[in-house]
């Protein structure tokens, strides 16, 4: 039996399909969109329109952006020679808030994850490993809480392996699984000060 009208259903079946939503949450979601004003739904549709439409990958680092070039890879006074690899743009966020990370950084966009059938060619690596080679003298540091060893060894024996300096790995969530993006500003600086817990390659 049919509770609501199709276009109620089709509301709360496009809101199940987003991360994290279930079946209770998308319903009120659904009947939350229907009691907003008309202009401020428009508002809403507009913005996730103009979003889809305009956010890009930066060409140098692959954060998400409105720009060819991101404001980070843009700023001349950030040390280009130091390169902090992410997960996410989240976690890109969730670092820069801190104040306390001067480099620039590389998003991969996922992480790599057999059983998922998620391999080293599906997320951002390659690009990561092309933009090293046209870097003299590189840092990587790699803020990462999975596959450390697949990442390192990529860049390790990769063709920029000649112009690599130091390659750091730390695991800043200290053992959580958690998502960076979940901690408050304060925890994730303190584990910007211990850094690095240790060097793999130097």
């Amino acid at each position: 039996m049919e509770y609501y009208s199709s276009h109620i259903n089709k509301l709360i079946e496009e809101f199940s399909r987003l991360p994290g939503i279930g079946a209770k949450s998308a319903q009120r979601l659904a009947f939350h969109i229907l009691n907003l004003p008309k202009e401020q739904v428009e508002e809403l549709s507009s913005a996730i329109v103009d979003a889809k439409a305009n956010v890009c990958y930066c060409k140098e680092c692959y954060t998400l952006t409105d720009q060819e070039i991101c404001p980070i890879c843009r700023n001349e006074k950030r040390n280009h020679h130091i390169i902090m690899v992410v997960e996410n743009t989240r976690d890109l966020a969730a670092y820069e808030k801190t104040g306390k990370f001067d480099g620039v950084y590389h998003v991969l966009h996922g992480a790599i994850s057999p059983m998922l059938g998620i391999g080293p060619d599906d997320i951002k690596l390659k690009e990561l490993l092309q933009r090293l080679t046209e870097i003299t003298g590189y840092i990587v540091r790699i803020a990462f809480h999975r596959d450390l060893h697949i990442l390192c060894q990529r860049i390790v024996f990769s063709d920029s392996r000649e112009n690599l300096v130091e390659l750091e790995a730390v695991e800043l969530t200290r053992g959580s699984t958690a998502q960076i993006d979940g901690f408050n500003r304060v925890v994730v600086a303190q584990c910007l000060d211990c850094w690095p817990q240790f060097h793999l390659f130097a």
